[in-house]
């Protein structure tokens, strides 16, 4: 059998497009977990200290609420800003609306894709 010479470098392109996807498909939900157990933390500083600690260094947010739903298995934490580098880590606080501990409507925004 004839083996054509551009047959080792496109299986090669093919074995270095699965990984990279793969590895797509890891990086997000990783990311996300280690997004939640990072807001975690900064949330029970802000609890201990009475004060929002950003979850990491260069964050521009702080988590400003807890959301839990046992029945439905639901437990995130509320960044404020409801912009869409804030929205890639978990829900967020709309500013426009009342603040998660005062009186009014208070607006979450969130996707579920990820």
């Amino acid at each position: 059998m004839m083996q054509h010479c551009w047959s080792k470098p496109v299986a090669g392109a093919f074995l270095v497009l699965g990984a990279a996807l793969l590895m797509q498909g890891v990086y997000i939900p990783a990311k996300a977990w280690l997004a939640q157990v990072l807001i975690a933390a900064a949330w029970d500083d802000a609890s201990a200290a009475e004060g929002a600690g950003r979850p990491w260094p260069w964050a521009d947010t702080v988590p400003v609420a807890r959301v839990r739903q046992s029945r439905l298995g639901i437990d995130q934490y509320v960044l404020a800003g409801a912009s869409d580098r804030n929205l890639a880590f978990g829900p967020t606080h709309v500013a426009v609306s009342a603040a998660p501990d005062a009186r009014g409507n208070i607006v979450l925004s969130g996707h579920r894709d990820t």
